[in-house]
């Protein structure tokens, strides 16, 4: 990205701010497979000359993502159906009969990382540490039953 520094004259009232350089920047995103090689690659980038480090995120790949979400629709699931017996028999309702169902699963990423005030030092000492964190899936689904007769 580029953006333009400017000069606006501040003791110039009425003068137009006037070009004094560029900014540039530029970001780069990388991907480790391993949480252990984490802190290593960060401490190289600064090292290489990046003066902002940071946005850590942690993901899972798509296949375990993709299984995550299947146990957690499945767990979602079962427990519909539970609560929609629970309150059928409460009711005194003897007959069901499932009409819609929808889902919604999400994975939701809790990075955890330590990163002091001056990166530089601590690299020169040891890698930064970056410890990982855990990922929660959680699935949402609606369940929808048509109810008739009684006991």
């Amino acid at each position: 990205m580029t953006a333009p520094q400017y000069d606006y004259h501040p003791q110039q009232q009425g003068r137009p701010p006037t070009i004094t350089g560029y900014q540039v920047s530029n970001t780069v995103r990388v991907t480790v497979r391993r949480v252990d090689d984490a802190g290593k690659v960060l401490d190289a980038g600064v090292q290489a000359g990046a003066n902002v480090a940071g946005g850590i995120a942690f993901e899972l790949d798509e296949p375990t993502a993709a299984t995550a979400r299947d146990a957690a629709i499945q767990k979602a699931v079962a427990d519909a159906v539970r609560k929609a017996k629970v309150i059928a028999d409460a009711a005194g309702v003897s007959q069901t009969r499932l009409v819609a169902i929808g889902e919604g699963a999400v994975v939701v990423p809790r990075p955890r990382f330590d990163m002091g005030a001056n990166v530089r030092a601590m690299a020169a000492e040891a890698p930064t540490p970056v410890a990982p964190g855990e990922s929660t899936v959680s699935a949402e689904v609606t369940v929808r039953y048509a109810i008739g007769g009684g006991s």
